[in-house]
């Protein structure tokens, strides 16, 4: 263990990796890093070391959250010591009887991420995980899109949702389409943007100062929240999210759904992060499939 930011943490490490989980709140996961050079994730400067308390605090930093995202349940305090059991670092109960809980593996590529929802009610509860992780400024999110192919018998149906919400703007300069990918991109002094996709490439990156953060998890086709969405990203003045979600569950009372990512961290030239990606996330993927 050890005192990061005015918290104690647990500390991973997978060869030039290293990723710290404190469990004085959340759970969440505040530090992420290649070669002890400066931590990835964004942490909200006066909510540093903070403990205690009724009030919603985002903290920064890595969290699991549950869909659908609404006032009534979404923003229940996690200020409290995690529960620690078997690996899992677990939350209290929210207001929906759900136990959100992470569990983490160490893996050749990075780290291997389980996140939990259990219902711990006495109701059924329609959801699933939502893992959100929170990026320091200055970088881009990004996606890949399926590769254009000829007009014809095999091309005539759609193959992707895209979800956007009510303060995305579509001519935000912010967002780029291309024939390889999505990006979006974190700028100082803009507005909240969103957008979501169904990524059945099962992968979805950040990019900053020839740092590549990236997630592999799940593409297959299934029931997934936000009009049908597997990755989102999420920008505003301050920060950029990379989110995925799992399917969507109707937990009776003791039931429990599990989604997972797969986390490298690796320094890239920016003509060639979406090759790196690719290949990288193939081997991922057979890691998800054990």
């Amino acid at each position: 263990m050890m005192e990061y930011e005015g918290w104690t943490c647990d500390v991973y490490k997978s060869g030039d990796l290293e990723l710290r989980i404190t469990r004085d709140i959340g759970p969440r996961i505040v530090y992420l890093s290649l070669d002890g050079k400066e931590n990835l994730f964004h942490l909200i400067e006066n909510e540093k070391g903070l403990k205690g308390g009724n009030d919603y605090r985002h903290y920064g930093g890595h969290r699991l959250w549950t869909t659908p995202e609404d006032i009534s349940f979404t923003y229940h305090p996690e200020n409290d010591p995690v529960l620690y059991e078997d690996g899992w670092y677990s939350s209290k109960i929210d207001a929906r009887g759900l136990q959100k809980s992470i569990k983490i593996q160490v893996v050749p590529q990075g780290f291997l991420l389980y996140h939990k929802l259990k219902n711990l009610g006495t109701d059924t509860v329609s959801s699933s995980p939502w893992a959100i992780t929170m990026l320091r400024p200055g970088g881009f999110g990004f996606f890949p899109n399926e590769k254009p192919v000829q007009h014809g018998p095999n091309s005539f149906l759609p193959i992707r949702n895209i979800s956007i919400w009510s303060y995305t703007k579509l001519n935000d300069p912010r967002l780029i389409f291309n024939d390889q990918g999505t990006i979006v991109k974190q700028q100082s002094g803009s507005s909240s943007f969103k957008i979501g996709a169904s990524v059945n490439e099962g992968w979805g990156a950040y990019y900053h100062n020839d740092l590549v953060f990236l997630k592999t998890f799940s593409g297959a086709q299934d029931t997934y929240p936000d009009r049908g969405v597997n990755f989102e990203i999420y920008t505003d003045n301050n920060l950029l999210e990379t989110e995925t979600t799992g399917t969507v569950r109707n937990l009776k009372p003791g039931d429990q759904v599990v989604c997972s990512e797969i986390w490298e961290l690796f320094m890239c030239n920016e003509d060639r992060i979406y090759a790196e990606c690719e290949s990288r996330s193939i081997v991922s993927k057979g890691l998800l499939s054990i």
